[in-house]
């Protein structure tokens, strides 16, 4: 599939791409950083330390504030910026740390992802909550045609992303 299928913030699609991929959350970290260093706001390197054992480490800096299309993004960078502190570099492995440490502000800032992509997607009619069961009812959410077609676009769509980035014409 070539064409980008949802033309909404991709964070929307979260809640639909766990339907087969429960890390998508990491994902969605990972585009916002994308995004971020397209506009100029962060600078993300790469760097190999130690003399022996050598190991790449991921180093971030903040060049900007930039700008928001959900809280969550917001949420995300004032987690980035607090795990920073006054230090010019924030490395991979403090932030895990800091994560770590702060479980309550990361858990905060995925449910608040989720609850992003749970209204854009029922209220774009791709996934409703159906109650089943018999003697005990319990509700969950679903996908509806549409919702599987978008699904089955977004992997198809990865996919191309993926062939094509082998191609020399990249």
């Amino acid at each position: 599939y070539r064409e980008i299928p949802y033309h909404g913030n991709p964070l929307d699609l979260i809640q639909i791409m766990e339907f087969i991929k429960p890390s998508a959350k990491d994902d969605a970290m990972a585009a916002i950083l994308l995004k971020w260093i397209r506009m100029g706001a962060i600078d993300l390197q790469q760097v190999e330390e130690g003399s022996i054992i050598k190991k790449d480490v991921s180093l971030l800096k903040i060049l900007k504030t930039p700008d928001f299309d959900i809280p969550a993004e917001e949420s995300f960078f004032n987690l980035l910026k607090k795990a920073k502190g006054n230090e010019e570099f924030l490395r991979d492995d403090i932030l895990s740390k800091f994560f770590r440490k702060n479980y309550i502000l990361y858990d905060n800032f995925i449910k608040a992802l989720d609850r992003n992509s749970e209204s854009r997607m029922k209220s774009g009619g791709f996934v409703v909550e159906r109650e089943d069961g018999d003697h005990y009812k319990y509700k969950m959410d679903v996908l509806t045609d549409s919702g599987m077609k978008l699904l089955d676009q977004n992997i198809m769509f990865k996919n191309y992303l993926e062939d094509y980035s082998l191609l020399n014409e990249r």
